[in-house]
């Protein structure tokens, strides 16, 4: 279903600084002091995947807000330029997205065992848990609808590919369903920012400065 609106919260503020540079950035002016091999590859994952998650979330975004701007062409317009089904890309980029999340989720619980995320409270811990719990059935069902569709898992009318829900506040497939503005706060505890409690992880303020002054 095409949305009369866009209700994906965005996120644009977070495209400032990109998380793989301020990481690199720490480890050549700062070192990784206190963190293990392990924690060093899994701390440059983090931050390509966060970086991922998130250009792939707005460009998902994008693509509703140009085709509901698409209703605006004249049918001349229409006829001329052909269809336009940008809503298709919408689908390939949340799709990524999704993946790029749930595979942040999966590190986490990795980095959860390293010091460098030993202090992390455990409020930041249950709000990311809570935001992120319908995600892994939305992204198996994606990944595996081939299989759901042969077991019979899927019902009449229940969409086969990531579709938006009528309110256009959740993105849909088969018989599960995920609040966009839960996927926008998972992104955003994940995204460190200052002081945030995940900043230290990808180069803390000291790399953001020097990234903001190159830039």
């Amino acid at each position: 279903m095409i949305p009369k609106e866009c209700k994906m919260p965005d996120l644009s503020d977070l495209l400032e600084v990109r998380l793989q540079g301020r990481s690199m950035l720490h480890a050549m002016f700062l070192g990784d002091r206190g963190v293990t091999p392990k924690g060093r590859l899994y701390r440059r994952n983090f931050a390509r995947l966060v970086d991922k998650a998130l250009s792939e979330y707005q460009a998902a975004r994008q693509a509703i807000i140009d085709q509901i701007a698409d209703r605006e062409r004249t049918y001349k317009q229409a006829v001329a330029e052909g269809a336009i089904f940008h809503i298709l890309n919408y689908v390939d980029h949340f799709e990524n997205c999704i993946n790029a999340v749930n595979r942040l989720l999966r590190l986490f619980e990795r980095l959860r065992s390293e010091p460098i995320l030993a202090d992390l409270p455990r409020t930041s811990r249950r709000s990311l848990e809570a935001h992120s719990q319908a995600l892994p059935d939305v992204r198996n069902t994606f990944e595996h609808i081939d299989g759901s569709i042969f077991k019979g898992e899927i019902g009449e009318g229940e969409p086969v590919m990531l579709s938006i829900s009528e309110d256009g506040e959740r993105a849909v497939i088969g018989p599960y369903a995920i609040q966009f503005v839960d996927v926008a706060r998972s992104i955003r505890r994940l995204a460190p920012s200052q002081n945030g409690p995940f900043d230290e992880l990808v180069g803390g303020q000291f790399a953001s400065r020097r990234v903001q002054s190159w830039a």
